[in-house]
């Protein structure tokens, strides 16, 4: 029963915290010296997927 337990746990942490982060163009910033995008408001780097919807009208 513990291991159950202790599996089920596991598996729902990491999927929670392994959730990928989606952003939209306005929401990051390049630093044009090391050629790096940042989150506005971070410091870190980010690697996730950025989005860009141009709409046809």
């Amino acid at each position: 029963m513990k291991k159950k337990l202790l599996a089920i746990f596991l598996l729902v942490s990491s999927l929670t915290f392994s959730e990928e982060r989606i952003l939209s163009f306005e929401q990051i910033t390049l630093d044009e010296k090391t050629e790096l995008v940042y989150a506005i408001g971070e410091e870190t780097p980010y690697t996730g997927v950025v989005e860009d919807y141009k709409f046809l009208i």
